[in-house]
């Protein structure tokens, strides 16, 4: 396997840094987050309700509720961002 030249290398770590970067800009611009989400009408959304606290860090939740006329059973789902508790928000993923 040919040897690549310090100055090829050094542009190509370069063109793939900022092709990377360019990429993971679009791909933040085009996720939905809470605060743009389409709700059909009569849902109710309560945002920021605080359910434990840790360390002095509130840690809160956004509840997405059914019309209050709905009447059937109410399934649940549980969305967790994908920050792996580091990075991000419940808001932005």
């Amino acid at each position: 396997m040919p040897m690549l030249k310090t100055s090829t290398y050094i542009a190509t770590v370069l063109v793939a840094g900022a092709l990377t970067a360019l990429l993971i800009t679009a791909l933040q611009a085009t996720v939905p987050t809470t605060e743009t989400w389409q709700m059909p009408d009569g849902v109710r959304v309560v945002r920021d309700i605080e359910y434990a606290r840790v360390d002095g860090q509130p840690l809160l939740v956004d509840i997405v509720m059914p019309p209050e006329e709905f009447t059937g059973r109410r399934p649940a789902v549980i969305f967790v961002h994908g920050g792996a508790w580091r990075a991000g928000d419940r808001r932005g993923g």
